[in-house]
């Protein structure tokens, strides 16, 4: 019974004897009294099909204990929100079972009802069979309500018959109920028990019933099993959970109060008076809400939220203008720059606001961590805040302010988790100012020693003489926590990108389900020649640093094509000296980027570059590059390593995670057209995680495929999309933790 992977199921309507003969199971309608329908006496002969019709999108309720109270007010709202009901009553011809059908109306199409007395395994166990006969029946949510007011506070006045009732009602009936339907095939989501012991007495002392919070938020404040201490099926219901839970069974067990409520069947005096009762419909709309925020499909990011921190958080730094809209502006923030700081202030307070508990490490990365049910590494999402000089708003700030609207999300639903989770900001990422991307990551895994990222160089603006140690120091985010996966561990991570690729803008789908990086190598090129005049020194005579980079840049780019299997080569980067017009550079350095998704491919276009760079250094020619030029003299070309990656495979649980919230999200029959399973061509700070924990990502499209760009931008509701599966596949890994 996954709680996520259950198909909407098909109702079948069987052809029925009589059309006007319908049966509440086992009690024809006829044998109900006119009175029973008091708006409508037809409806005593009126067809109630024996299946489910209505809106195959809505979930289906089973609602045990539905004939008047609380219960029959569940249907009331439910039949309102169109959702289908199979509700049950003890006994069809007792004068209150009428009140669910007056209820049912014209909507009696979606609600079925049923015969359960709780105080008979016979009919519990006659009940279950009945349903469990329904054609690809699946019950989103199963609310037991079959509490009966005997006031067990009260336990001084009780008869021994009257408390055996009250155990017998309160407590055996509903486990044995639960537990039937459990040992079915039937796929269940949630089950909540839901008793209605001295929260249906209209005079109810707080004390007594020993449940915290005002009246109208018992509902939500006691929705958790660890805080309904006096209940009897408490215990039970414990144990029934953390049964399921070793069986690898996802359905939710719940237990709640719906608060101080007045309704009719109030008999209890009492000398005190209590403010505050709330009726039965803002009782049951609070319970509703609670339940389905409790199931991870019901949990919903906020896009305009999501987009307004966004944008927000990106009026520090601002680039380039691109469109007219007010937010068509690129980014020029880099790392550890006064922006930056800004930047990361703006998380640190919004982190605390959320009630984290926030942690900067020595190469400044961000921690902020959401406390769960139990102490442990947290599951975490990140991404950085630090962009290109020319950058767009999406890249790595899409994935933190995804992670916020988690927390946002976790927070406003009431949701504890089972273990901590978190949203981190690792700094440095893209490598602009300081050129190793992804460092602060690379530290934290071990990958890069500390004191090589400490003394790094700013190359943006050129000349700066700041290391990234004294721009740390100076904007404040030296922490004093070390920067190691030791001292400061997480137990996943997940980020949320664009794809800053065309693969998924072609393919029309949403959302890409990450499944490695791959290898990558960045270097710095010199080539040295002579400086001299371009009057007097004629072509034979010159050592042109510049034109040998030219031809060695060219080169790189025809190599990669020529091994092909995903290869690239890159130059973002080209100094000249000595940066005169009438001079012949004697000296010129180049950054060269390669990738290719698998290292013996980046092996294989290394050591044909180093090959033919030298010949082209040399002066010999390579692939007819010097054709129909003048021969001039040889130059001295020297490599520098600044990054090595490799390729990288993500956690196939991680991964897992991510296909099934997509699943969740697009649905069974959707979901293959939705998403694409990718290796992601850019490296991200999730390369150096996985080497610690199980990693995986997830990608957006964004418009053609841009990014590095100022006019980089991805579709608002792209970015839910991607903040929805992030939600979900942090939670899910919360839950998978949890069942180890």
């Amino acid at each position: 019974m996954a709680l996520e992977t259950v198909l909407v199921p098909t109702f079948h309507r069987p052809a029925l004897a009589n059309e006007h003969q319908a049966n509440v199971h086992g009690h024809p309608l006829e044998h109900l009294p006119i009175s029973a329908f008091p708006n409508d006496p037809s409806m005593a002969t009126s067809l109630i099909p024996d299946v489910l019709y209505g809106n195959q999108a809505s979930t289906t309720w089973l609602i045990v204990g539905a004939s008047r109270g609380i219960g029959l007010e569940f249907v009331r709202q439910l039949l309102r929100r169109e959702e289908r009901i199979l509700a049950t009553v003890r006994d069809p011809n007792a004068w209150h079972a009428s009140g669910l059908w007056s209820q049912v109306g014209s909507d009696h199409g979606r609600c079925q009802m049923f015969v359960c007395d709780v105080l008979s395994e016979a009919s519990i166990t006659n009940f279950v069979a009945e349903i469990a006969a329904i054609p690809g029946l699946k019950l989103d949510y199963v609310v037991i309500n079959a509490g009966v007011l005997r006031y067990p506070n009260r336990a001084t006045e009780l008869s021994f018959e009257e408390f055996a009732f009250h155990l017998h009602t309160n407590t055996i009936g509903p486990i044995i109920t639960a537990q039937k339907l459990l040992k079915t095939a039937i796929p269940i989501g949630t089950i909540v028990f839901m008793s209605s012991d001295s929260g249906s007495a209209q005079l109810f002392r707080e004390m007594e019933d020993g449940i915290q919070g005002g009246p109208q938020s018992n509902a939500q404040s006691t929705s958790g099993l660890s805080v309904l201490r006096n209940f009897d099926k408490a215990d039970h219901t414990q144990h029934m959970a953390a049964e399921l839970k070793r069986n690898d069974d996802d359905t939710i067990i719940l237990a709640m109060h719906p608060g101080e409520v007045a309704t009719e069947m109030s008999n209890i005096d009492v000398a005190w008076q209590v403010d505050g009762i709330i009726t039965p419909e803002q009782s049951v709309a609070s319970m509703i809400n609670v339940i389905q925020k409790q199931d991870l499909r019901s949990l919903k990011v906020n896009q305009d939220r999501l987009m307004n921190n966004l944008h927000y958080s990106s009026e520090w730094g601002k680039g380039e203008r691109w469109g007219s809209n007010p937010t068509d502006v690129g980014m020029s923030r880099l790392a550890l720059s006064p922006s930056d700081k800004q930047a990361r202030d703006w998380f640190a307070t919004k982190a605390s606001q959320l009630g984290c508990t926030l942690t900067t490490d020595a190469v400044g990365n961000q921690f902020a961590i959401r406390p769960g049910r139990s102490s442990g590494p947290p599951t975490c999402a990140g991404s950085h805040l630090d962009t290109q000089p020319a950058g767009g708003r999406y890249d790595g700030i899409l994935g933190v302010t995804a992670g916020l609207e988690l927390l946002e999300v976790l927070n406003e639903c009431w949701i504890e988790t089972e273990y901590p989770v978190g949203v981190i900001n690792w700094t440095n990422e893209e490598g602009a100012r300081f050129p190793v991307s992804m460092v602060a990551s690379g530290v934290w895994s071990g990958a890069i020693p500390l004191e090589r990222a400490h003394n790094l160089q700013s190359v943006i603006p050129m000349g700066d003489s700041a290391t990234m140690e004294s721009a740390l120091r100076g904007i404040g985010y030296l922490g004093e926590v070390p920067a190691s996966w030791k001292a400061n561990p997480i137990a996943a991570h997940f980020e949320l990108h664009i794809e800053q690729g065309p693969h998924l803008v072609r393919s029309g789908r949403k959302v890409g389900v990450v499944e490695g990086v791959q290898a990558y190598r960045w270097f710095s090129v010199t080539v040295t020649g002579r400086d001299t005049h371009t009057g007097t020194t004629d072509f034979p005579s010159r050592a042109d640093a510049l034109l040998a980079a030219s031809r060695m840049i060219l080169a790189s780019h025809n190599a990669a094509t020529r091994v092909g299997r995903g290869a690239l080569a890159s130059t973002g980067i080209l100094e000249a000296r000595p940066g005169s017009t009438n001079t012949v550079p004697g000296r010129v350095r180049f950054s060269l980027d390669i990738r290719a998704p698998k290292d013996e491919v980046l092996d294989q276009l290394e050591a044909v570059l180093r090959e033919e760079f030298e010949r082209l250094a040399s002066g010999e020619d390579v692939g007819g590059l010097t054709v129909g030029g003048t021969p001039g003299l040889p130059c001295g070309v020297e490599w520098r390593t600044d990054s090595v990656s490799e390729a990288i495979k993500f956690h196939p649980d991680c991964i897992n995670c991510v296909a099934e919230s997509s699943t969740a999200l697009f649905g069974e029959q959707k979901v293959e057209g939705m998403t694409m399973g990718m290796t992601s061509g850019a490296g991200h700070d999730s390369v150096y995680t996985s080497k610690r924990c199980p990693t995986s990502m997830i990608f957006v499209p964004c418009r053609d495929g841009i990014s590095h760009n100022p006019a980089e931008y991805c579709e608002p509701e792209d970015c839910a999309i991607g903040a929805q599966v992030l939600l979900g596949s942090v939670l899910r890994y919360d839950k998978l933790r949890a069942t180890r």
